[in-house]
């Protein structure tokens, strides 16, 4: 649930998955970047967001901000070349660990 096993949790998935790897952001309670280590403590919200385009090309994105929900896990949102938005969410982050 912290900042840490979250990220670790972003990396397994998209190793897994063979899909892009990114760097994680953080974004304060106002959605506005901030360093990680000032403002995020405890429970986060990581969403990632994966597209690949016409010409091959992807790109990926992911942030964490600070949670206060009941709720925990990934959100994940990967946009695939049929066009079709997939967005799966609430899903374990130690998902992929065992194929590690």
């Amino acid at each position: 649930d912290d900042e840490f096993a979250s990220v670790k949790a972003v990396s397994s998935w998209t190793d897994a998955l063979k899909l892009p790897a990114c760097d994680v952001s953080a974004l304060d309670p106002r959605g506005r970047p901030t360093a990680k280590e000032d403002d995020i403590t405890g429970p986060v919200y990581v969403k990632y967001t994966h597209k690949t385009f016409s010409d091959g090309a992807k790109e990926a994105d992911a942030y964490l901000t600070a949670h206060i929900g009941t709720t925990r896990g990934v959100t994940f949102n990967p946009e695939l070349p049929d066009g079709n938005l997939r967005m799966y969410g609430d899903l374990p982050l130690v998902l992929f660990e065992s194929i590690e």
